[in-house]
């Protein structure tokens, strides 16, 4: 076995840019554009704490079940995705789930994202999981 060690890679063509060969070894994939370029994994009960996370700077509490979190490092544009997830809203298994706040936009530096379980309306959860994905800037 291998070992390669190094503390920084750059790509040939484009120093912002390698491409993995996929494991059909017929198509690429850019290794920038696969990374999350930002997660945290929040407690929402109480007084809120992020109990760890990669680039996000804090998260506000709007009130029940709505959430602010403000990332350390831009994104590059608006046009970024956030995926995230919610434990349930009670013991029965509410079936929670989390969405974009409506009426607002992501913001280069902030995303807001809403709690809500089937029967019980907003809440906040033990955990709210979110990761981002696209360009920095």
């Amino acid at each position: 076995m291998s070992e390669i060690l190094v503390n920084k890679l750059t790509g040939t063509s484009t120093a912002g840019s390698i491409l993995v060969t996929g494991e059909g070894n017929s198509t690429t994939t850019n290794l920038q554009q696969g990374l999350a370029k930002a997660w945290c994994n929040l407690n929402g009960t109480g007084t809120i704490a992020i109990r760890d996370s990669l680039n996000i700077a804090s998260a506000t509490d709007n009130g029940l079940g709505h959430y602010t979190f403000n990332i350390s490092n831009d994104m590059g544009n608006v046009n970024y995705a956030v995926t995230f997830g919610s434990s349930a809203a009670n013991s029965v298994n509410d079936g929670g789930w989390l969405g974009i706040k409506h009426g607002t936009t992501n913001a280069s530096g902030s995303f807001i994202v809403i709690t809500d379980g089937r029967t019980v309306g907003e809440y906040d959860p033990f955990y709210t999981i979110v990761s981002v994905l696209g360009d920095l800037s």
